[in-house]
């Protein structure tokens, strides 16, 4: 399957929320390289950060991808994928 960033004039803001030692938020920051996503990485310890995703998710956990309001705890290229076609950032190419 092969996927294309789409072009829409606003789409969601995308944050990675990651840890210093963390290997799969490498993988996540390289995935969402990888496809020419726009994101900020934010550090869990950041202040306000472990409050909101406790509140937003249930848990801590890094790497945690933000799509507008969507939460994907883990690194997890499927369901970033779904949370990115959901939120416009890109399009399966497939489909057309």
């Amino acid at each position: 399957m092969s996927y294309s960033v789409a072009v829409k004039d606003e789409r969601p803001r995308v944050t990675l929320y990651t840890s210093s030692f963390c290997g799969k938020c490498r993988f996540a920051r390289e995935f969402l390289n990888r496809l020419g996503i726009p994101f900020e990485e934010v550090p869990v310890y950041t202040p306000g950060v472990v409050e909101e995703l406790l509140s937003r998710t249930g848990m801590m956990a890094a790497p945690t991808l933000r799509v507008g309001q969507d939460y994907v705890t883990g690194y997890d290229p499927g369901r970033f994928t779904l949370a990115l076609i959901k939120n416009g950032w890109i399009e399966d190419k497939e489909d057309d």
